[in-house]
């Protein structure tokens, strides 16, 4: 009787979650419903975006089509930095504390050259600590970092493609 009482209760909540409304964050709505035609990533600074979006555009329901002059809608990445600050220095005068911050800017055009999302820049910053008597472990844990603020910017450029602008309307 009690495992009853158990389920039914989890059953409950269950449904009172899902018809609030709640949705699992990067699933906030539809992908504008042009776009299920297909896109093609144009990447001008690696071929890095290209396995960091395909994933995400593909949940997304988005194709992406590799020969870009069959896709209807092209998404360029057309440059990243990565910008390292000091933030604060030891008592050994050694610099220990770095602000990181990751710039990615892209577009989003049609195949007929009109701009659907103009060069929109994104941000991504991060704090990191440098420990000198762990130099590999200090490596590895940037590069950590540093791959987290590449996915965070992929999250901002899938939020672009999410909106519902009227400007983003097909011809």
């Amino acid at each position: 009787m009690r495992n009853f009482a158990r389920v039914t209760y989890i059953t409950f909540l269950c449904i009172l979650l899902s018809s609030c409304g709640f949705k699992l964050r990067g699933t906030e709505g539809d992908v504008v419903v042009h776009l299920k035609k297909g896109v093609t990533i144009v990447d001008r600074t690696s071929d890095a975006w290209l396995r960091i979006l395909r994933p995400r555009l593909e949940a997304a329901g988005i194709p992406i089509i590799e020969n870009p002059k069959k896709a209807p809608y092209k998404l360029t990445i057309h440059r990243q930095s990565l910008k390292q600050e000091i933030t604060g220095v030891s008592s050994s005068t050694t610099p220990r504390l770095y602000q990181l911050t990751y710039t990615v800017t892209f577009s989003l055009k049609q195949t007929d050259g009109r701009t659907l999302i103009p060069a929109k820049k994104i941000v991504v910053t991060r704090p990191m600590t440098q420990n000198n008597d762990r130099v590999l472990g200090s490596r590895y844990e940037a590069e950590k970092i540093k791959n987290e603020m590449r996915l965070d910017a992929a999250s901002s450029i899938m939020g672009y493609l999410y909106r519902k602008d009227p400007d983003l309307k097909p011809k």
